[in-house]
C-alpha cells in the first residue's frame, strides 16, 4: 500500500518540476556533446557529463513511462475488465522490453 501512495505522490509532484527536468536534459545533452567533440573518446571511462545526462534521462523515463505504466496496470487488475487489463499489460510488457533492451545496449 505504501508503495502505491509514494508513486502517486511522485506522479503528482512531477507536474511541478517536469519543465525544469526537460530543460536540464537539453542542457546536459549540449554539455555532453560539446565534451565528446573536444576530447578523445575513452570507452573504458565514461565522462562525467555523459553520466549526468544518462541519470537525468533515466529519471525522465521513470516519471514519463514507468510510474504511469505501473499504476495503470495496478488499477486495471482491480477493475476486473479484460480490455483495460490487456491494454495495461501491453504497456507493461513494452516497458519491460524497453528496460531490457537498454540494459543490453549498455553492456
Amino acid at each position: 500500500m505504501y508503495r502505491s501512495v509514494f508513486l502517486t505522490w511522485l506522479r503528482i509532484a512531477y507536474a511541478d518540476f517536469r519543465d525544469d527536468l526537460i530543460a536540464t536534459i537539453d542542457e546536459l545533452k549540449q554539455q555532453y556533446l560539446t565534451e565528446e567533440d573536444r576530447t578523445i573518446r575513452n570507452p573504458k571511462k565514461p565522462s562525467l557529463a555523459k553520466a549526468y545526462f544518462i541519470h537525468v534521462v533515466n529519471l525522465y523515463t521513470l516519471f514519463e513511462d514507468a510510474i504511469p505504466t505501473i499504476q495503470d496496470y495496478g488499477i486495471a487488475i482491480k477493475l476486473h475488465s479484460a480490455d483495460s487489463f490487456f491494454l495495461a499489460f501491453k504497456k507493461l510488457f513494452r516497458l519491460f522490453l524497453m528496460l531490457e533492451l537498454s540494459q543490453v545496449s549498455w553492456r
